[in-house]
């Protein structure tokens, strides 16, 4: 009985060991695409923006007239755990803002910005 214990001790040690966590991408604000900025129109009226891109998730507190879409991506954590118990990350960070200047319910600008992350990411189509 006590062999049969020590041979199921490593076979245990062995399946925990491959055992991974599985941690969930969060994703927070509006779904923002590359090509967001084309579906905007200077000129355009506010209410036509908002039934385009969606409502914001952000509230703008200031007295300007500004719509703000923000968009942010932590991916699900992936560690290579090698023998020697180091860990390494490899996955990055996607953000993205537009913000659109109005001026009496009307678009007057626009300005979308996004980091490297989002640049080489594949992030969908609208």
């Amino acid at each position: 009985m006590t062999r049969f214990r020590l041979l199921c001790l490593p076979l245990l040690a062995a399946c925990l060991a491959s055992c991974h966590i599985y941690h969930m991408p969060i994703q927070q604000g509006n779904f923002l695409p590359e090509d967001a900025p084309k579906h905007i129109k200077i000129g355009m009226s506010q209410k036509a923006l908002i039934d385009t891109l969606g409502t914001p998730v952000l509230k703008n507190i200031y007295k300007d007239q500004r719509v703000i879409y923000v968009y942010s991506l932590q991916p699900a954590h992936r560690w290579n755990v090698k023998l020697t118990r180091k860990r390494q990350k490899s996955i990055a960070h996607i953000q993205k803002k537009l913000v659109v200047v109005t001026k009496n319910g009307h678009v007057t600008s626009y300005h979308f910005k996004e980091n490297e992350a989002a640049k080489k990411s594949s992030a969908g189509e609208w």
